[in-house]
């Protein structure tokens, strides 16, 4: 692990009303200590300056389906802090 940290693409889960949740991929950035210390405020979408780089965001992307979920209460705080 860098002593600066890293980000990478993350699957969160936020409640949307009472029964329901609502995921969304966001970039998330991790301390030197592989905590999550902050992360994009709105789901990501994909632009690039070409097809071939947009494939590999996506491929980044797709990812991050394997990793645990981060989970956001309400107010889009953290519930659980995952790596």
């Amino acid at each position: 692990m860098s002593k600066t940290g890293y980000w990478n693409h993350r699957v969160f889960k936020q409640p949307d009303n009472l029964t329901n949740w609502w995921y969304t991929i966001r970039e998330t950035y991790y301390n030197e200590n592989g905590d999550v210390h902050s992360y994009s405020a709105e789901a990501r979408g994909v632009g690039a300056e070409s097809v071939k780089d947009m494939s590999e965001i996506l491929d980044w992307m797709k990812n991050c389906l394997d990793k645990p979920i981060i989970e956001l209460d309400k107010n889009g705080e953290l519930v659980i802090k995952q790596t």
